[in-house]
């Protein structure tokens, strides 16, 4: 489940669905329903990643809150049960095909180039991605050699170019944030710990 503070109230991107967490009066509202939603906000602007079980695809939509409408922006097969990661920024839209484990790379400032895979050879499972800039993305997951492994990237076209890796990180890194100073904070899957990092790694 993720989720993001919108002017106020929660909008939660859960299993079965969309809902709201309405601040003013505690009440919880269901906006959509029968997808796996997660939540992902940038500048103002809400988007959405959600699983499709019965078409085996996966949509990533750009969704109005007043509206209660979504937009859809791309999609792509994929038949793992799970639903992809996301993450935005200026630039580019970033998410994980569980299927061929690459990043999917959606430039949103020229969109009749469509899609673009990215194949990032030294990881042998991705986990998480996050942008910290417009061009700068860190990716959590293991190596080929089953490592636990964060590493920031720099897109270059259709190629990722290493700016750091950190040796040190949680086991089975998954969940990544950033705060308004610029740290990183990268949680362990099993082991409740949360590493903090400068931008520098």
């Amino acid at each position: 489940m993720d989720h993001h503070s919108v002017t106020g109230d929660i909008l939660l991107g859960c299993s079965d669905g969309i809902k709201r967490f309405k601040k003013a009066n505690y009440e919880i509202e269901n906006i959509s329903k029968n997808s796996t939603f997660l939540v992902v906000e940038h500048t103002g602007e809400i988007f959405l990643s959600s699983h499709d079980e019965n078409k085996t695809v996966i949509k990533v939509s750009n969704y109005d809150l007043d509206k209660k409408t979504s937009e859809l922006i791309y999609s792509f097969p994929m038949k793992a049960k799970v639903t992809s990661h996301l993450s935005v920024s200026e630039r580019f839209i970033a998410s994980i095909d569980k299927d061929t484990n690459k990043i999917k790379l959606f430039n949103r400032k020229y969109s009749q180039s469509g899609l673009i895979d990215v194949n990032v050879i030294e990881i042998g499972e991705l986990r998480n991605l996050l942008f910290i800039s417009e061009d700068l993305l860190l990716v959590t997951g293991w190596d080929s050699d089953g490592k636990d492994m964060l590493n920031n990237y720099r897109i270059n076209g259709s190629d990722l170019d290493l700016i750091w890796s950190c040796d040190q990180v949680p086991y089975e890194p998954c969940g990544i944030a950033l705060d308004d100073t610029g740290m990183i904070y990268v949680s362990g899957l099993k082991t409740r710990t949360i590493y903090v990092l400068d931008k520098k790694g």
